[in-house]
């Protein structure tokens, strides 16, 4: 009995080997066979393939349906566009803007980013006057129901954390992926900011820095950053100097 159960397992083992070498060697060679012909046609497609998701990647870009995403996490930028605000503290009303104090201009609800508004009208004592001499006060209340006259005076240390807080808006919104408002994303205004801020404070040589900042009337519209158009003198290479 033993004998035979030892004979039984050897007969399987043999058997089992030879399957297993043959099924190997049947599937090789007949995946191999049956490709050999195959060969030129797979890379033709292959390349047809790969020539046509490049035409469709460019047709995708070119349309402008494709926006660069900007660092990680959820903020991925995202067609947009909207209205100007209008020409009057009555139209920007109605057309939904709010007065926003950081660059001091109706923008679109979209374009309004009350968290740094908030943290801007914490960070001093400001206050805002219809006169250079200071004579007439404008509540904030005021300034954010009619935006004010036309200019609106303040002191230079507000000129300063306006442009400091619009720079901390725009980067904000850049690495966010949404929109500015127009006020804020211009160069020239980056200039302007720069220039003033750059410039020693001498009141001997810059008298006019003494004197109290003029905030004038803006109504903007709002868009992405990356769709606002950089000077000519940048474009054509001639921005080396203070004021490019």
């Amino acid at each position: 009995m033993e004998e035979q159960k030892d004979k039984l397992l050897d007969n399987y083992r043999q058997s089992h080997e030879y399957e297993t070498e043959d099924s190997l060697d049947g599937i090789e060679a007949t995946y191999f066979s049956s490709n050999k012909g195959d060969k030129p046609r797979v890379k033709k497609r292959t390349i047809l393939y790969f020539i046509t998701g490049l035409l469709f990647a460019a047709i995708f870009y070119l349309s402008g349906l494709y926006t660069p995403v900007i660092g990680s996490g959820p903020y991925l930028y995202k067609p947009y566009g909207s209205g100007h605000c209008g020409n009057s503290s009555e139209e920007a009303t109605k057309n939904g803007c709010i007065m926003d104090l950081i660059p001091g201009g109706w923008v679109h609800p979209d374009c309004y980013d009350k968290e740094l508004e908030t943290e801007f009208l914490e960070y001093g004592d400001w206050h805002w006057y219809a006169d250079p001499w200071g004579n007439e006060e404008l509540s904030q209340e005021h300034m954010r129901r009619t935006g004010g006259p036309s200019p609106v005076y303040v002191s230079m240390e507000y000129h300063d954390a306006h442009c400091s807080f619009t720079w901390r808006k725009l980067h904000r919104a850049i690495l966010r992926g949404t929109p500015i408002d127009s006020q804020i994303g211009q160069y020239q205004h980056t200039m302007h900011c720069s220039t003033a801020l750059s410039i020693a404070r001498d009141a001997e040589k810059y008298p006019e820095w003494k004197a109290p900042a003029r905030f004038f009337n803006v109504f903007t519209s709002c868009e992405l950053p990356q769709k606002f158009k950089p000077p000519k003198k940048m474009l054509e290479g001639n921005g080396s100097k203070m004021g490019y």
